[in-house]
């Protein structure tokens, strides 16, 4: 089972699909015998990482805590059979309501801004919370 949920909105709702929900499924596949189980989660969630250092009432809160929540109870779940996948900024379309967004328009300039200017990308790069999404 590979889980790729995620959302944004509220943090309750945040923390609800990229967390509860994966944990849902963890202790689901569990149940059913799965023994292999990957996650995509976040560039932003590791121990001492800034995304895990926002407070509760700030945005995005909810999004990397559950991502967090997921991630460990699949490292609990499955000690000897998972794969935590922590992208930065994921390319694509979002639908939003009626709408569909093309990610790559504000994508490809974060890449090249982090990733081909030099020193400048450097210096981003080492700015918290920023520098994981660009590199």
């Amino acid at each position: 089972v590979v889980s790729c949920i995620g959302a944004f909105g509220s943090n309750d709702f945040m923390k609800k699909i990229c967390g509860d929900a994966t944990i849902e499924a963890i202790e689901t596949s569990k149940q059913k015998g799965v023994n292999k189980f990957g996650f995509v989660s976040s560039a932003q969630v590791y121990e001492g990482s800034a995304g895990l250092k926002i407070p509760p009432s700030m945005p995005m809160h909810g999004y990397f805590q559950g991502k967090y929540n997921a991630e460990q109870k699949l490292l609990e779940a499955y000690p000897d059979g998972h794969v935590i996948l922590r992208p930065g900024f994921i390319y694509g379309r979002r639908n939003v309501g009626s709408v569909q967004l093309p990610l790559q328009l504000i994508g490809a300039p974060i890449n090249i801004v982090g990733n081909h200017l030099g020193p400048i990308s450097s210096l981003i790069q080492s700015v918290p919370f920023v520098g994981k999404e660009v590199s």
